[in-house]
Parts: structure tokens; C-alpha cells; sequence
């Protein structure tokens, strides 16, 4: 338990419960529907394995039911706590080594919806709207050094204001370490990709120099890079398999001193079109 003051708590939306209660109940009531066949039929082993199944299923009910009501993420001034069950996860900042992030859109409402889902994007990218997270799914995994895992979801409220509070708290730290590392002549892997004092590189393939670069960037979920007078990007690579894919862009920012950052920055300049 941490003794620094909590600065938020994020509790579950009730999706996954009425997910749960929509999914099971009937399963539940299908099996007691057999037994009781069963049992007009005066045959007491189907109808006892039937019953006995129902009521498997309405006790798995009631566990995850309870499960997922009581489960809680909790941020504290030096850490996070992940309440899951009879389990507790804490991480303090200071032991955070991964952030993975993944955002996808949800679409709903055939052809309508696709419309009114165009117009409201295109309006987020004029006027340079946050990313608040409405109509994607969102999934943050925070990783300590022996495989601690603390997970947040869109079914977990304020997910990206939890999000950007622990971005804010742990990246500036592995953002000094890897400019160390590179400093010393060390080359720093974010998954596939690598990044030295030359420039970054994916897989095994030669690092692409930062004079060579034209555009670093993330759109709609993909990081992307392409070089100077190049049709084709170098790099594309989704975030969702870049760990600590902003503390990559932040040391690139600083490496390379592109002329226009925008899009690479975590915070008011990270619009929406950055991730979906």
C-alpha cells in the first residue's frame, strides 16, 4: 500500500458486467431447460450433469460478476495499484520499465454512423481536438522489471487521463536514460525499431540518418517514417507493438530537432488522427 495521497481512482463501466449477465443467463437457463426435460423424461443422470451444469455456470456468473465490480486502479503520487480479485499489483514510477499502448476504433450504425463519424473526426482535426478516447478501445499496459503488469482499458473510466498521468510520471525518467545510453554511443530498441546517435533503424536493416529523414510521424495508430525524396514510407510500424512508443518520439524530437513536432507529442498536441 502506498502512503503518498491518491490523485485518482478509475472504476469499471458496467459493460463487461451486463456483457456478462446477457452472455451467461441464458446459457444458465438453457442448461436447467434441459434438465427439467430430463426430468419429465424420468432420467435422473442427463438431468442431474444438466443441473449440476446450470448451476456451474450462474456461480462462474456471480465470481466474475464480483470480480469485475470490485476490481479498481487506484494512482498515487509515487505509483499505480491494480485490485483484481484477491490480487494487488503495485508499481512505483520509479519501476515502471514498459508502456504499451493500443488504440481501435469502434464503428457502429452502418452507413449513418460511418458519416457521422467522418464529420466529427474531420472537426476534431481542424480545431487540433485531444485524443479523448470517445468510440475507441483503449488498452495501456504499465510493465515493472519482474513481469508486475498493471492493465487499463476503455471499461475503466477516465482511461486516458490515467493514461497521460502515468505517461507524464515515468517517461521524462527512461527518456534520460535512453539519451544517456546514446550519448555513450549505445543503441536503445523500442521492439523492432533502434535508435542511436545516427538515426533509427528497423530489424537488422541499416539505421536511416536523421538528415535523411522527411517526416517522423503517427497517423492513425502507425508510426511512420519517410525519407527524403522516397514515394514510399521506410517505416511503418503500428504503435501497439512499439513499447514506450512516446518515449521514442520524444527522443527523436530531441535528436533530430524536426522543424514541426506536431503529431509526435504526448499531451494538448496529440490530436485524434494520431491514433484512429
Amino acid at each position: 500500500m502506498f502512503s503518498t495521497a491518491q490523485i485518482l481512482t478509475l472504476k469499471r463501466t458496467p459493460a463487461i458486467r451486463a456483457a456478462l449477465v446477457l452472455f451467461l443467463v441464458p446459457a444458465a437457463l438453457g442448461c436447467f431447460w434441459a434438465a427439467y426435460t430430463f426430468y419429465e423424461d424420468h432420467d435422473a443422470t442427463p438431468m442431474a450433469l444438466w443441473a449440476a451444469l446450470a448451476l456451474g455456470v450462474l456461480a462462474l456468473l456471480w465470481v466474475l460478476f464480483q470480480r469485475e465490480h470490485n476490481r479498481r486502479l487506484r494512482l498515487y503520487e509515487d505509483g499505480i495499484e491494480q485490485v483484481l480479485g484477491t490480487k494487488t499489483t503495485e508499481l512505483r514510477w520509479d519501476q515502471v520499465t514498459e508502456i504499451w499502448f493500443r488504440a481501435m476504433k469502434v464503428q457502429a450504425g452502418g452507413l449513418v454512423g460511418l458519416v457521422a463519424s467522418a464529420a466529427i473526426e474531420a472537426a476534431a482535426k481542424r480545431k487540433g481536438k485531444p485524443f479523448d478516447g470517445k468510440g475507441t478501445n483503449i488498452t495501456v499496459r504499465v510493465l515493472g522489471p519482474s513481469g508486475e503488469k498493471v492493465v487499463m482499458t476503455s471499461n475503466d473510466k477516465e482511461v486516458m487521463k490515467a493514461f497521460e498521468m502515468v505517461s507524464a510520471r515515468v517517461n521524462p525518467r527512461l527518456v534520460e536514460e535512453a539519451m544517456r545510453r546514446i550519448r555513450n554511443g549505445d543503441t536503445v530498441r523500442f521492439g523492432k525499431l533502434a535508435l542511436s546517435s545516427r538515426g533509427i533503424a528497423q530489424g537488422a536493416k541499416d539505421p536511416v540518418l536523421f538528415e535523411e529523414i522527411e517526416t517522423f510521424t503517427i497517423e492513425k495508430g502507425v508510426l511512420r517514417l519517410k525519407k527524403k525524396g522516397a514515394w514510399l514510407g521506410a517505416i511503418a510500424v503500428p504503435i501497439l507493438r512499439i513499447p514506450n512508443v512516446f518515449v521514442l518520439t520524444e527522443l527523436y524530437i530531441k535528436l533530430a530537432a524536426p522543424a514541426d513536432p506536431e503529431g509526435l507529442r504526448l499531451g494538448r498536441n496529440v490530436t485524434s488522427r494520431a491514433f484512429v
